[in-house]
């Protein structure tokens, strides 16, 4: 029997169907809602990746015009000589948005590249960063300035040799 309140109306709580209901729809827009957030932080790490070698791109061309050679080969995660004064070494030093560590290479017929080393990360898939390579350059790991060079080192050319 339920009970009556001062206006006359019965007063009822929500049966345990109802809260199943209930649970069960928070749960589907839960599942519809969660993939989509995911996807976006995904897209926003490639773009503070993408944003952070544009600037240490501009930076290192500007020490080359200042300095009049190229970026040495340093190691992996660690400030190149001369370059301090050019970046936030801080920034440069920790993992990349990606995950990895930035370093300037070269390699056959590049005389300087900068970019991110995945040591022991577990590296990302090629199409992972092939929309990276689409943010700064032509989408194609194989062709164009931001290329792929070895098995977990993708690399923005600076000066070919």
């Amino acid at each position: 029997m339920s009970r009556l309140n001062i206006s006359g109306r019965s007063h009822r709580g929500f049966t345990l169907v109802e809260l199943l209901i209930v649970v069960i729809i928070l749960g589907i827009l839960a599942g519809i809602v969660i993939p989509s957030y995911n996807n976006t932080s995904t897209e926003a790490a490639q773009t503070a990746f993408a944003h952070e070698l544009r600037i240490y791109i501009d930076a290192a061309v500007l020490y080359e015009a200042k300095e009049g050679s190229v970026l040495e080969d340093g190691a992996s995660g660690e400030v190149p000589d001369g370059f301090a004064s050019y970046i936030n070494t801080l920034d440069w030093v920790q993992s990349t948005p990606v995950g990895g560590v930035w370093d300037t290479d070269s390699f056959t017929d590049v005389e300087s590249a900068l970019g991110v080393h995945f040591l022991t990360d577990t590296p990302k898939s090629d199409a992972y960063m092939a929309k990276i390579d689409a943010i700064v350059d032509d989408g194609n790991l194989t062709t164009g300035g931001f290329q792929k060079f070895e098995a977990g080192r993708f690399y923005f050319i600076i000066t070919r040799s």
